[in-house]
């Protein structure tokens, strides 16, 4: 998973988690805020997941982001195939 965060501040770190059942894929990139009063700057962070040893199928990848203390943001879904 390849995308672009726009974070409410240059103060941020990501994390991203991943979770599957059977067919199904969720990842969650969230954006935590380091605590040092950086200015409210929208800022972009490219980011990279990337999963292996999956096995070969058709499966349903969620994206969402979330910045820290609100509801994550559905970004994107897709059907990939692991040949």
């Amino acid at each position: 998973v390849d995308g672009i965060f726009m974070m409410p501040s240059p103060c941020h770190d990501l994390t991203g988690t991943l979770a599957r059942v059977g067919g199904t894929i969720t990842v969650t990139i969230s954006a935590t805020d380091r605590g040092t009063g950086c200015p409210a700057v929208i800022q972009p962070m490219d980011y990279r997941m990337q999963g292996f040893g999956m096995s070969r199928g058709i499966y349903r990848v969620t994206v969402y982001h979330q910045v820290a203390g609100s509801a994550r943001r559905l970004i994107n879904e897709a059907e990939v195939t692991v040949n």
